[in-house]
């Protein structure tokens, strides 16, 4: 059971969970206790996601949240769950390489415009996705997704290396 004595906790719906947590309260600082009703109308709250799916197949998903502030993602399906004995480890060995510059940019060259405009670029494998991601200033939502798009389709993969 959660502790009353912590000071805050995400907002996460018991539901989302799984089915064997449902009905459990929720902390939200404080010392006060929350049930998953009141829990719902804050969820309320949170912005609307907007799906868009492009000509090429590609789904794009979005929320207005007003901030100055962007995160743009790719979600690829190379997790380690399709991994086999053959092919064990090369998502995130992939993860790694793709940042080791494209047919446009140098590593130093993609460290730096990153860099520079206030920005972040990092990647993270799981079991079942690999996500490439940039945070940045929402004026700089085009040079993210293409430095994102570069990355992921022009990578050399540390050829020289």
């Amino acid at each position: 059971m959660w502790e009353t004595r912590r000071s805050s906790w995400m907002l996460v719906h018991p539901e989302a969970l799984g089915p064997g947590f449902a009905g459990w309260p929720l902390h939200f600082g404080g010392n006060r206790w929350r049930s998953t009703q009141a829990a719902t109308q804050d969820v309320l709250n949170v912005p609307e996601t907007q799906v868009t799916c492009l000509e090429n197949g590609l789904s794009v998903t979005s929320e207005a949240s007003g901030l100055s502030t962007c995160t743009t993602g790719l979600w690829i399906d190379t997790g380690s769950h399709y991994a086999n004995k053959k092919n064990n480890g090369k998502a995130h060995f992939l993860e790694h390489m793709v940042f080791k510059g494209t047919k446009k940019r140098s590593q130093l060259d993609l460290e730096l415009e990153i860099e520079n405009s206030g920005a972040h670029g990092n990647a993270c494998p799981s079991r079942q996705q690999t996500v490439y991601y940039a945070k940045a200033f929402t004026n700089d939502l085009p040079r993210s997704v293409e430095i994102l798009a570069d990355i992921i389709q022009n990578s050399t993969l540390g050829e020289a290396d």
